[in-house]
């Protein structure tokens, strides 16, 4: 991907300063990049229809969600 100096400087990007927010545990599982299946991660049923269920993520995804929607 390329990029202009122009297209940068208007990038929203999050403050690292935030991530002290983040509990030891959770910054480190996000640092490792273990990642599983996306309905593992947003805690649904893959039998069940997407629809008639209610997200359940993992704690340390809520817990990034959080921070980035409270700063959005």
């Amino acid at each position: 991907m390329k990029l202009q100096t122009y297209e940068i400087a208007n990038m929203l990007l999050l403050n690292p300063g935030k991530l002290s927010r983040f509990s030891k545990e959770t910054l480190s599982n996000l640092m490792k990049g273990e990642y599983k299946s996306l309905f593992t991660e947003l805690g649904f049923d893959k039998i069940k229809d997407i629809r008639s269920q209610t997200p359940n993520p993992l704690p340390d995804r809520k817990e990034l969600d959080d921070i980035i929607f409270d700063e959005l």
